[in-house]
């Protein structure tokens, strides 16, 4: 058995700049490792607005898909809340919704991405917007 690999471009949000304290290139350094050594790649699709509800509140769903967050909350966070970094957070619990499901299929997978517990209901903090743990728990149950 292969162990399933599950990557997005946009886990990279290029919108990060390369100086900021949250080393953003990392997920693109590692898939570039991965992928000179010869492993490939499945592409999860972005998590729905109603995966992300299922662990956040709606309010704050709306605000991060928007962009539009205010400002202390997302100093809260770590980052500006570009689309870029709207996209990365939705692909991340994408990912991990799809190796927790590839996980119990096939006994293991892994998730380029992802761990982000630092969310709660109504927020993000410590470079997690979404807790794309608490989605896949939810989704899976």
């Amino acid at each position: 058995m292969t162990l399933p690999i599950v990557h997005h471009v946009d886990y990279d949000a290029k919108t990060v700049a390369d100086d900021h304290r949250f080393p953003m290139r990392k997920y693109a350094l590692v898939a570039e490792f991965l992928r000179e050594a010869g492993h490939s790649f499945i592409e999860p699709q972005a998590a729905s607005e109603g995966w992300l509800h299922l662990a956040h509140d709606e309010a704050y769903v709306t605000a991060i898909l928007t962009q539009t967050l205010d400002a202390k909350a997302a100093r809260k966070v770590g980052f500006e809340i570009t689309p870029a970094i709207a996209r990365r957070s939705a692909a991340s619990v994408g990912g991990t919704c799809l190796a927790a499901r590839l996980a119990l299929e096939q006994g293991a997978a892994v998730n380029l991405a992802g761990g982000s517990h630092h969310a709660g209901p109504d927020g993000g903090a410590g470079f997690c917007v979404f807790n794309d743990v608490g989605v896949a728990g939810k989704l899976l149950l």
